[in-house]
């Protein structure tokens, strides 16, 4: 399965591999910095000068703002998670009849971010990924700090229907969270299949 771009979101891993093209940083969340650098993953709205691409935090679920954040200046269209199925393929034709073809990105496998807070409340270890809270129909949600923000998981992992896309314009992004390298191998094995 061929990896167009892989997104990390350690500063230390990118200062490592950013020489290789495929390699961004995502800085996080609520990171309202203008001082990006060369090659970035970002979840807010910018002027977007240098190599740009964004996330499906940016809720994008109508093709005028994608139009508009492609004139900003980034590089993909990722699509809200929230978009049923009907409504990702509309969004497509739309896009694609008004503005040509898109850059389109779609979350196909992982952990949507539900929450996040400022500072550690729970006083949890910095990027430790054992913790969670469960509610009253225990259903799990990961927890973890990363230093800056406590993040809250959905209790499930999202899989999308690699059946509904019809355009070939889409990009799937895999967002993994503390898979095994084993778990990891057989996720992306299983969608080449």
């Amino acid at each position: 399965l061929p990896f167009i771009r892989i997104y990390v979101d350690s500063l230390e891993l990118y200062e490592k591999y950013k020489n290789e093209d495929r390699i961004y940083y995502y800085g996080g969340r609520c990171n309202f910095s203008n001082n990006l650098l060369e090659k970035n993953v970002v979840s807010e709205i910018y002027s977007y000068n240098n190599e740009c691409y964004g996330l499906y935090y940016l809720n994008i679920t109508n093709c005028f703002t994608a139009y508009y954040l492609q004139k900003l200046g980034l590089k993909n269209i990722p699509l809200s998670v929230e978009l049923s199925e009907s409504s990702i393929n509309k969004l497509i034709d739309n896009y694609e009849s008004r503005f040509g073809i898109g850059n389109f990105e779609l979350l196909y496998y992982g952990r949507i971010e539900n929450m996040i807070i400022k500072g550690n409340i729970l006083d949890i270890p910095k990027n430790n990924l054992e913790y969670k809270l469960v509610d009253f129909k225990d259903r799990s949600f990961s927890v973890y700090y990363d230093g800056r923000m406590m993040h809250v998981l959905n209790y499930k992992t999202s899989i999308l229907d690699k059946n509904i896309l019809k355009s070939n314009t889409c990009s799937l992004l895999f967002a993994f969270y503390n898979e095994t390298k084993e778990e990891i191998y057989d996720i992306v094995n299983s969608y080449s299949c």
